[in-house]
């Protein structure tokens, strides 16, 4: 099963973001995004909820 940080990053693909990009619009703390594509780790549930409410194009249940 793909993790959400996954996911997320073939949306950031299709859409020409990077995540220095991602962390400013969504006032992330620096690395978040590259942490969590570490082994054993994903994104959190309450950066999942920004990545939704900032990315209203997104379909949350396919990130989901």
């Amino acid at each position: 099963m793909k993790r959400v940080i996954d996911r997320f990053d073939a949306y950031m693909t299709s859409m020409g973001l990077n995540d220095n990009k991602v962390t400013v619009q969504l006032n992330l703390t620096n690395g978040l995004i590259g942490k969590s594509r570490k082994p054993g780790r994903d994104l959190s549930r309450s950066v999942v909820e920004k990545i939704l409410a900032y990315y209203t194009d997104l379909n949350p249940v396919w990130l989901l």
